[in-house]
């Protein structure tokens, strides 16, 4: 038995789902409506990006947060409601950084490296690691800090294959070079090779 008024059932939609987020007073001022954030969604292991749909400005609480709803799919249905999430927030004003295809970008236990495409003396490009310092995700880009300046805007950089490579191997390329993504947080970009 319920009382007239008392609610029943909650209705969960599909498709779309909104990760709530409190934010800490120290950064609210940095998170906008419109703005793509990347969220971790941790029990699954997934890194993905959503918009941010609204944010309250009302801190009532003892922790000084403010809640930001952000809206992404729902991955199938892989993603629940109630699930733990992880939103990486900017720290700073936007300005320009050196990226690359996330592909492009080999995670080994010495850190991480790019394959860069450099011209040498023969008619074909070679290929050379570049040790650089992944800072953060970007849509389908990695922003890096390279640690050298091997790599620069414009450098080609392999995408596939480079699991086999070695130090001076010759490259071919298979597609043409993509322009790269201009955005705020970003707007330099390499080129994207493929390397064998």
């Amino acid at each position: 038995w319920v009382t007239q008024g008392s609610p029943v059932v909650e209705i969960i939609s599909r498709g779309q789902i909104d990760a709530l987020v409190d934010v800490p007073e120290r950064l609210i001022n940095q998170v906008r409506i419109g703005d793509s954030l990347e969220l971790t969604i941790e029990p699954l292991g997934l890194v993905c990006t959503g918009e941010v749909v609204s944010v309250t400005p009302y801190g009532g609480n003892a922790a000084r947060t403010f809640p930001v709803k952000i809206r992404l799919g729902d991955r199938g249905g892989a993603l629940k409601a109630g699930m733990s999430v992880v939103a990486h927030l900017p720290m700073g004003e936007p300005s320009p950084k050196l990226t690359v295809p996330r592909d492009a970008v080999l995670f080994r236990p010495a850190g991480a490296v790019v394959w860069a495409a450099v011209q040498g003396g023969g008619p074909m490009p070679t290929a050379s690691a570049v040790r650089v310092q992944v800072l953060f995700g970007e849509k389908d880009r990695y922003v890096i800090d390279p640690s050298t300046d091997a790599l620069a805007q414009g450098t080609p950089v392999v995408i596939e294959g480079a699991e086999r490579l070695m130090e001076g191997q010759p490259l071919m390329i298979l597609e043409s070079p993509v322009s790269a993504e201009a955005g705020s947080a970003a707007p330099p970009q390499n080129l994207v090779a493929s390397g064998g």
